[in-house]
C-alpha cells in the first residue's frame, strides 16, 4: 500500500515543525528583494499624494484626515490581519493585497490624468491602503521568521528595520523627482510596476507555515476569540502590556507628526518638494544607519534599546519642530 504523500508546508498543522531548509537564502532574499520594491513603491505614493495636499490645499486639517484616514483602518484592522496571518495562507493574503493597493493607485492615475481626482478620492483610497497595510504587515513578518533560521533572526529585523528606512531614503527623493519629471498621474503609476514586481516571486517560492486546524466556528465568531485570547495574554504579562501601550503611544502620537513634514516645509521653511524630498529621506538614512547597528550588534537588552532610541528620536523631532526659519539644514539634521 503507498503510504499518503506529506502535505506542503502552508497545509501542515501546527503541531509539525517546519525548517527553512539548506537552500533558504535564495527564497529568502528573492521575497524579501520583492516586498522591498513594493514597499518603496508605496512610500513614493505616500509622499506624492502628501505632497498634492500640502501643495494644493494648504491645510493643515486636509494633511490630518488624510493621515487618519491612512493610519486609523490600519491600527483598527491589524488585530483581524494577524489572526487571518494564523489562519490562512500568508502568501495568499500577501498577493491579494499587492493586488488590491495596485488597482487603487491605478484608479487614482486615471483620475490625475483625465483631471477628474477630489480630495475624497485620495482619502477612499489612502483608507483602503491603510486597511491593506493591516493585513499585509502581519503576514510578511510571521513569513519572515519561517524563511530564515532561528540564529538568523535578529539579523532579520535589522535587515525589515533597514527596508523601513530605505523607503523613505528612496522613496521621498524619488517621489520629489517624479513629480518634477512627469506628470502626477504617471508618477504614481510606478507605484503599480513595483507592487507587480513584489508580487512575482510569491508564485515561485513556498513560504513554509505553521497552519492551525480550522475551527467549525462562524469566521466572525473564530476571529473575536482569537482576538480575546490575544488580549488576555497580554494583559496577563506585565512587560507585555506596557510594550503594547508604548507602542499604542507611538502610532497615535508620534507617528502622525510625521504627516505634517511637507507643509513643515513649505510654510514654515519656505521650501519645496525637494526639500521635503530630502528632509524625509535624511530621516529614512537615520533609520538605515541604526538598523546597520542592529543588524551588526544583534543586541541582548533589548528593551534598553527601544527606550533609548525613543526617547533620543523623539527628541530629535522636537528640535526639528523648533528649528527657526532661517536654519533648514539644522531642521533636516534633527
Amino acid at each position: 500500500m503507498k503510504s499518503k504523500p506529506d502535505k506542503l508546508p502552508e497545509e501542515r498543522p501546527l503541531t509539525e515543525t517546519i525548517l527553512p531548509g539548506t537552500n533558504w537564502q535564495k527564497r529568502y532574499w528573492f521575497i524579501f528583494s520583492g516586498q522591498a520594491l513594493s514597499i518603496i513603491g508605496s512610500a513614493l505614493t505616500q509622499f506624492v499624494l502628501m505632497w498634492w495636499i500640502a501643495d494644493t490645499t494648504g491645510s493643515v486639517g486636509n494633511l490630518a484626515v488624510a493621515g487618519t484616514v491612512a493610519l486609523l483602518p490600519q491600527a483598527l484592522l491589524s488585530p483581524v490581519g494577524g489572526v487571518m496571518a494564523d489562519r490562512y495562507s500568508r502568501k495568499v493574503i500577501m498577493i491579494l493585497v499587492d493586488v488590491i493597493s495596485a488597482f487603487c493607485v491605478a484608479l487614482l492615475v486615471i483620475l490625475f490624468l483625465t483631471d477628474y481626482v477630489e480630495l475624497w478620492h485620495i482619502y477612499l483610497m489612502m483608507g483602503i491602503r491603510g486597511a491593506m497595510q493591516a493585513f499585509q504587515s502581519p503576514a510578511v513578518e510571521a513569513s519572515s521568521a519561517m524563511l530564515v533560521p532561528e540564529d538568523f533572526l535578529p539579523r532579520a529585523a535589522g535587515l525589515n528595520q533597514i527596508l523601513m528606512g530605505a523607503t523613505l531614503v528612496a522613496g521621498a527623493p524619488l517621489g520629489a523627482l517624479a513629480i518634477t519629471a512627469m506628470p502626477l498621474g504617471w508618477a504614481l503609476s510606478i507605484d503599480v510596476f513595483t507592487a507587480l514586481l513584489g508580487i512575482v516571486p510569491l508564485f515561485f517560492f513556498t513560504i513554509p507555515q505553521f497552519m492551525k486546524e480550522k475551527s467549525k466556528a462562524p469566521f466572525l465568531r473564530e476571529i473575536i476569540s482569537e482576538l480575546g485570547e490575544g488580549i488576555a495574554l497580554v494583559w496577563k504579562d506585565s512587560g507585555l502590556k506596557r510594550l503594547f501601550l508604548l507602542l499604542g503611544g507611538i502610532v497615535l502620537v508620534i507617528m502622525p507628526t510625521f504627516t505634517f513634514v511637507p507643509l513643515l516645509v513649505k510654510e514654515h521653511f519656505k521650501g519645496g518638494v525637494e526639500e521635503v524630498g530630502l528632509m524625509e529621506g535624511l530621516a529614512g538614512a537615520g533609520m538605515v544607519a541604526g538598523g546597520i547597528l542592529v543588524t551588526i550588534m544583534a543586541p541582548k537588552r533589548k528593551m534598553t534599546w527601544i527606550l533609548t532610541g525613543l526617547g533620543l528620536s523623539c527628541f530629535a523631532v522636537s528640535l526639528t519642530a523648533l528649528m527657526p526659519a532661517n536654519l533648514f539644514w539644522t531642521a533636516a539634521f534633527w
